[in-house]
């Protein structure tokens, strides 16, 4: 085993370097990297780019995205600031309750992530989308301009959620509306810092920044609410959040 773990590491850094940015995803080709076919670990380490620009977009001009530093607290909607360009999204609501967005003519791309086929499908960016939705999903969302999108519902918090990671890259969901904490969720019969410190998941959890693909941590502490990441499995599993008992969840709040 510790052979195993030893090989894998030296892989990593062999493919990756030791920098947490891991190169451009090169937005404007979109495409899949071809991660499930090639030998090359360097290109298996790169997830698939953004889906291809949407209708007659070419310009791609990235602006800082709006961080809020404040928690939010339950009971209040959760607004997502989406940047220029692509955006990693997640829906933490099945159903939501509201969906408005700031300007919704700026919305011109919404797409989710086939990990069985590693193909992206195309979804109208409506309530209606999100009725069954896994809350673990991860979509792409493409704004034209900076653009806020409001939504609410019900946290499913006393509910189990899961959804099956397939070896290679899946783009995951944060399933609730506020930060979950990597301690929180599960892999097969292991917590999430468990299957990253085997190395059954690559510890190095990727976000975008706008034109690149960044590391949230090596391995991530959070996942952050509204927003997607991909997470790179060397085992297929069931990823899982097990659900909170009502009582604990009065006592914690």
């Amino acid at each position: 085993m510790k052979k195993t773990l030893a090989f894998l590491s030296l892989l990593i850094l062999v493919g990756c370097g030791s920098g947490g940015d891991l190169g451009s995803s090169n937005p404007s080709t979109g495409g899949s990297s071809g991660n499930n076919s090639s030998s090359n670990l360097s290109t298996r380490l790169v997830p698939p780019a953004p889906p291809g620009a949407p209708g007659s977009i070419t310009t791609r001009t990235v602006s800082p995205r709006l961080e809020d530093e404040t928690i939010r607290p339950l009971g209040t909607p959760l607004v997502v600031s989406l940047r220029q360009g692509w955006n990693l999204f997640a829906m933490p609501f099945s159903p939501p309750t509201t969906l408005t967005v700031s300007q919704p003519t700026n919305i011109l791309g919404f797409s989710q992530y086939n990990a069985a086929t590693a193909q992206y499908v195309d979804l109208p960016f409506a309530a209606s989308t999100f009725t069954t939705a896994n809350p673990l999903s991860g979509y792409w969302l493409y704004a034209s301009a900076p653009t806020t999108v409001t939504m609410d519902g019900v946290d499913q918090r006393e509910v189990t959620l899961q959804t099956p990671l397939v070896v290679g890259w899946n783009l995951v969901g944060s399933p609730l509306s506020t930060d979950v904490p990597t301690s929180d969720l599960v892999y097969g019969s292991g917590t999430l810092p468990q299957a990253f410190a085997t190395f059954r998941l690559w510890p190095g959890v990727l976000g975008f920044d706008g034109s690149n693909y960044m590391e949230l941590g090596n391995p991530p502490t959070a996942l952050r609410a509204g927003e997607s990441q991909w997470i790179y499995a060397y085992q297929a599993d069931t990823l899982s959040r097990l659900g909170t008992p009502v009582g604990a969840r009065q006592i914690s709040e």
